[in-house]
Order: structure tokens, then C-alpha cells, then sequence
């Protein structure tokens, strides 16, 4: 019932940020398209954007997971077994995603 509720609460806190990150773009791009934009170099830029904000958050995530795996080993251990972040792991999490 608590799992239920908390994904109920983050639908809903995610689709009004959906909502307002949409209404915002939708100015962006006729603001862009006013100034003779084209259709092709917007949509190239959006997507570079996401593309890089994706890769950047991936790479600060595999930072952080080396960096608690390099920190807290013991306090670890107790919990997970004796963590390790192999670089075949990581290419290959990597590449699933990509």
C-alpha cells in the first residue's frame, strides 16, 4: 500500500513537471521559429541537449558508485558482500542503455 502510494505521488509530481517543461519548450520553439529557425536545427538541438544531460548524469552516477565502492567497503560488505565496480560491468551497463 506505501509502495502504491509513493509511485501515486511521483506520477504525479513528475507529470507536472512534464507538463510545465513542455508549455515552456513550446515558447522556446516559437520564439526560435519567429527568428527563422529551422525545423531540423531545433530538433538537433533538443536532442544534443538531452543527449548530453543523459551522458553527464550517467557518468556522475558511475563517479558516485565508485566513490561509495572505494569509501565504504566495510560498511558495505556487511550489507551487499564485498562490492566491486568491474570495468566490464560498467561497459557493459553502459551499452545497454546507450
Amino acid at each position: 500500500m506505501i509502495g502504491a502510494c509513493t509511485l501515486l505521488v511521483g506520477g504525479i509530481g513528475v507529470s507536472n513537471i512534464m507538463y510545465v517543461v513542455v508549455e515552456e519548450r513550446t515558447r522556446e520553439i516559437g520564439v526560435k521559429m519567429a527568428v527563422g529557425a529551422k525545423p531540423g536545427f531545433i530538433l538537433g538541438q533538443f536532442l544534443a541537449e538531452t543527449l548530453t544531460l543523459t551522458a553527464a548524469g550517467g557518468l556522475l552516477g558511475f563517479l558516485i558508485t565508485l566513490l561509495v565502492v572505494a569509501v565504504f567497503p566495510a560498511q558495505l560488505d556487511e550489507f551487499v558482500g564485498t562490492p566491486e565496480a568491474s570495468p566490464a560491468v560498467i561497459a557493459t551497463t553502459t551499452c545497454c542503455w546507450a
